[in-house]
């Protein structure tokens, strides 16, 4: 008897104030923070001091021992011919050598493939720093057995810098069009709350690709033209 009583009593006491929480209003959630989201880009442009060559010698003959001898006599005159021209022995490498079977193939298809003869070749890239001398030097190198050429860009030798002043760039585009969009609005620039950057990058000026060495005139005339820098960010405001 005692018990049930004071199951009662413990009953009646929590019955107002469960009452009472039931009434009571939720807690508003805290309005979002208001906040400006804007994107800024910036460029660079500067003149290249580097041009980045790929080129190579291939040759052709009976036998795999011949094909060699050819190319690696080659091969040598053209890298004697760049020692000659000042380029530094850090700025040439070797990207490719490959040696293969030529066949000749049965137009009815009545005999195998036949092998009749080797061929070789041997790539390297060169960094030449003298970029006014570009001409001069794919022609002396042609004279030298240099017959393919894959490629040839112009790139600046330190863009770090240049990199730094496209990011500055940006950064100061998307200030002025977060002021310019908080002065529209009619509200108050608060203070940066995020800044983050996506892309960019320095961007080499290509020229030539897959051309033969061998049909380029004396003194090739080249346009080096300039390297862009660029960077883009996206800096995030609070709003007072």
């Amino acid at each position: 008897m005692t018990s049930s009583k004071f199951w009662c009593l413990a009953g009646a006491a929590l019955l107002p104030a469960m009452i009472l929480s039931a009434g009571m209003p939720a807690m508003a959630a805290d309005p979002p923070p208001r906040q400006l989201s804007v994107n800024g880009h910036g460029e660079v442009a500067a003149p290249p001091d580097l041009a980045v060559i790929s080129l190579g010698v291939e040759a052709r003959a009976d036998t795999a021992k011949a094909a060699l001898a050819e190319n690696s006599k080659a091969m040598a005159a053209v890298l004697a011919r760049l020692q000659a021209v000042g380029v530094a022995e850090k700025d040439v490498q070797t990207t490719a050598f490959n040696i293969w079977p030529v066949q000749s193939n049965d137009p009815e298809g009545r005999e195998p493939p036949k092998t009749i003869g080797y061929q070789v070749s041997n790539q390297v890239t060169v960094r030449l720093r003298q970029i006014d001398r570009v001409g001069a030097v794919l022609d002396q190198l042609v004279q030298e057995g240099a017959n393919t050429m894959t490629g040839l860009a112009f790139q600046v030798a330190e863009p770090e810098p240049l990199q730094q002043q496209a990011r500055d760039a940006a950064v100061a585009d998307g200030l002025a069009k977060a002021k310019r969009y908080a002065a529209a609005a009619g509200v108050k620039l608060g203070p940066l709350q995020a800044l983050s950057e996506a892309g960019g990058g320095g961007q080499p000026m290509p020229y030539a690709r897959k051309v033969m060495a061998e049909a380029l005139a004396s003194d090739v005339p080249v346009a080096p033209g300039e390297a862009t820098f660029s960077a883009d960010v996206s800096l995030v405001f609070a709003l007072d």
